[in-house]
Formats: structure tokens, C-alpha cells, sequence
């Protein structure tokens, strides 16, 4: 089937359907609405603290879970998508809030931490 495709299609069709990783933050004013916001993100990826989620997506993914919250919020809530860099590397400070496993390590990229809590 690619053979037949255009380069540039082949290629687009590459990204849209390859998985990448982001990152999820927000602040909901409502506590029914930050519930069902948190759910939503619940069902898409991991819980990194109450209100930040690791997710890996795909741009169609992408733009459901968008068109979800956006459903879901009011102008007065915040909800922040950052896509990551797979092959950055991250830093962390402060104290550990799990002894076992030094998720948030220096050099763990968004990859690794996403596998790590997969297990």
C-alpha cells in the first residue's frame, strides 16, 4: 500500500499514527468538573501528582482527548498540553517520593519514566 503513496503521505501517515509522548497539567476550578477531568486523563495515560499525566498519544488521540476536556472545562479552569521530547533527558529536585525506584532520576527521559510506571 505505501508503495502506491506519495513520499509526503507515507510520511504524514508515520506521524499521525506513531504514538508521542506529552505531558498533561491542569487546574480546575469545579470540583465535579476537575473529577471527570482527572478521569478522562485517568483513562489515557498516568498519574505523575493529582493534577500532572504522562500520556503517550497519537494525533488523532490527541485531538479526542483535547475535544473531550475542552467539553469538560469552563473558560475559568486551565489545562496545559506540553508534548516531550522522547530522547530529552529530565532532572529532578527535591526529596524522593518513592524510595525504591528513583523515577525522575537525571537523564530519564519521558520514555523511560512512562515504561517504569507501566510495570
Amino acid at each position: 500500500m505505501a508503495r502506491d503513496l506519495p513520499v509526503a503521505t507515507v510520511v504524514s501517515y508515520a506521524f499521525a499514527t506513531s504514538r508521542r509522548p506529552c505531558l498533561v497539567a491542569y487546574d480546575i476550578r469545579n470540583s465535579k468538573r476537575l473529577r471527570k477531568v482527572h478521569k478522562r486523563l485517568a483513562a489515557e495515560g498516568h498519574a505523575l501528582q493529582y493534577s500532572l499525566f504522562a500520556l503517550e498519544l497519537t494525533e488523532a488521540e490527541k485531538a479526542r482527548l483535547l475535544a473531550d476536556l475542552r467539553a469538560l472545562t469552563q473558560p475559568d479552569d486551565d489545562v496545559r498540553l506540553f508534548p516531550v521530547n522522547p530522547s530529552s533527558s529530565g532532572f529532578r529536585f527535591g526529596p524522593l517520593l518513592c524510595e525504591t525506584e528513583d523515577v525522575f532520576s537525571f537523564g530519564s527521559s519521558i520514555l523511560e519514566i512512562l515504561s517504569r510506571l507501566k510495570r
